[in-house]
This record gives structure tokens, sequence and C-alpha cells, in this order.
């Protein structure tokens, strides 16, 4: 099928328009990804899930096409719609048996780890799964997903582990600071993001998470 040309909206998606392209094009996962972001806008989050399953489908193994895809939902995001896509490409990709290329390993962790606080996320990717492909990551990835259900014990005890598993690992840093600063420990917070802005391992959207941390500090 052709595919139909990749757009970020601009404006919001109009619901019966996007399902009109999806029937017009049934084949076009893109006019899936459109109608996806079109009940994203409106809320209604299964919906927009059932068509991301849609576009996965189509798309198959074209590896190209998903990240394409993952692009345009994180540019609206819509990161759970996001995620599921790059962690779809980043299979495909270890099949090949070569390196994950840098903006691509990026992007993987923005999705997956802003996904995260979705609680809808365990159910469409699951911790084993992303444990496969990056094992600290999935652990930062189960940290902040638990947190946000409201288990901050639980989430602080898979923070720690992960600690002693990876000193250093900027994704605990950032997590660490969102915790602490969501927690009411403002010295806490101000000290993990002093650590994690001096982290030669980080990435220019943590740095992003770290300010609107910052912001809200008291």
């Amino acid at each position: 099928s052709t595919l139909a040309p990749l757009q970020t909206p601009k404006n919001l998606i109009d619901i019966g328009q996007a399902q009109r392209a999806v029937d017009e094009n049934p084949d076009d996962p893109m006019a899936h990804l459109q109608l996806a972001l079109a009940y994203q806008q409106a809320d209604i989050l299964d919906m927009e899930q059932a068509s991301i399953t849609q576009v996965l489908a189509l798309v198959g193994t074209d590896e190209g096409v998903l990240w394409d895809a993952c692009r345009v939902a994180a540019g609206e995001g819509a990161w759970l719609s996001a995620a599921r896509l790059a962690v779809e490409a980043v299979e495909l990709h270890f099949g090949t048996s070569t390196e994950l290329p840098g903006d691509q390993r990026v992007l993987f962790h923005e999705t997956v780890y802003k996904s995260a606080k979705n609680p809808l996320m365990n159910e469409y990717i699951a911790f084993d799964r992303l444990a496969r492909l990056d094992e600290p990551f999935s652990q930062a990835v189960k940290a902040r997903y638990t947190f946000f259900k409201g288990d901050w014990n639980a989430a602080q005890e898979i923070l720690d582990e992960l600690v002693r598993m990876k000193p250093d690992y900027a994704e605990a840093q950032l997590l660490q600071a969102e915790f602490s600063a969501l927690s009411g420990d403002v010295e806490g917070a101000a000290l993990a993001l002093s650590d994690l802005r001096a982290n030669p391992g980080v990435q220019g959207w943590m740095l992003q998470e770290a300010e609107v941390i910052e912001e809200q500090l008291p």
C-alpha cells in the first residue's frame, strides 16, 4: 500500500475525519496513526491504543516506518503510543545483531520512560519484554510506573536496587529527583538534580525533565 505523507498535526484532529481516512485507506498505517492521535487528543485512551495495535499489525517488520511513526507520536506527546512503536522497532533491530543507533536509543528511552506515567503502560509493554532489551532501563521504567500507581515505597526499593546494580545511571538520578520532589524531600531532589547534570551520560530530554522538576520545587 502507498503510505500517506508523514505529518505532525498542528491542530486538533477531527475523529470523524480521521476515521473516514482509515475507511478509505484501511491498509495505510499512517491513517490509523492519525486516528490514534485524534483519540489521544480527545483523551479516549483505549481507542487510541486499539488504533496503535492496527498500526503495528500493518507496519509489520518495516523498522524505518516504525521509527517514523514513533517520532510523529512523540511529537504529539502520545508517549505510550510512541513507546509501543519504539519497543517494536528496537526488537526488530536487535534481531539484526547490529548496534542500535544513538538517536534511536535516545528516542526509545525517552518514549518508554515518559509512558511509565500512564496507568495503561504495563498492559501494552511488559517489563520482562523491556528487560530483554535493556535490563537496567527496564528497572527504571518499572520503578516509575510503580511510583505513579501509588506504591511509593515499592518504587523506591526498585530504584535503590537499580542504583546498586548500576551506580551513576542517569535515568536513576532523574527518577530520584522526581521521587524526592514529589514526596517533599527538597534537599534530596536538589542533590539528585545536581548529580544528573554532572553525569556525562545525561541526554537532552532528561535535562528538560530536570527543569520541570526543579520548577516545581518550593
